[in-house]
């Protein structure tokens, strides 16, 4: 969570003036928005933050990492409990109809790691990490002049598996629903 904060106040550093779809460009970005726990970990929804970067080796293809943090206050079974949920991914992202317009629909696919800490109020706390794999649909919408910084929205469905220390071998499901900003940098397109 340390890290999402730093890099979410390193963000103003980076001016709209640094950002698109490009071949051998980089990009950046942040999202918020709802997150759909699954039924054993919470019984109500929560928030969800990511942070992104990723490279373009291709205008259609792209390479980035994502950290992602989600939370909220529940309960399983009798008992009231905080959980969160910390992941790292390394996506594939495939770009449709790159540099045609202000508007690129893409897809994403990605593995990683998550690690799931559940908080008993009364009772301690547990948490564990296992593997994680996601897919997400979503567009960017580019503006500006240049068209190089874009309002980001996303639909994405996250599957982690537990080990042993909340359910052994139990994979759980996160749906979520974000919309955010994504910069270039690199040079002109």
């Amino acid at each position: 969570m340390k890290r999402l904060l730093i890099a979410i106040a390193a963000l103003p550093a980076v001016t709209p003036a640094l950002a698109g779809i490009g071949k051998h460009n980089g990009e950046i970005g942040f999202d918020f928005g709802y997150a759909d726990f699954d039924q054993d970990l919470s019984d109500t929804n929560g928030a969800r933050v990511t942070i992104r970067g990723g490279y373009h080796f291709a205008d259609w293809f792209q390479i980035e990492g994502e950290d992602v943090g989600m939370a909220t206050s529940g309960s399983v079974g009798a008992l009231d409990v905080d959980t969160t949920i910390g992941a790292f991914f390394v996506n594939g992202v495939f770009n449709f109809h790159p540099g045609r317009g202000s508007v690129v629909p893409y897809v994403l696919g990605g593995v990683g790691l998550a690690t799931i800490r559940l908080d008993y109020n009364l009772f301690g706390n547990e948490d564990d990490t296992g593997g994680a794999s996601q897919f997400a649909v979503g567009s960017r919408f580019f503006f500006g002049r240049n068209k190089r910084a874009a309002v980001r929205l996303e639909a994405s469905v996250m599957h982690h598996k537990t080990s042993d220390l909340i359910i052994a071998n139990q994979t759980f499901t996160e749906k979520s629903l974000t919309a955010g900003f994504t910069w270039r940098l690199g040079g002109e397109k």
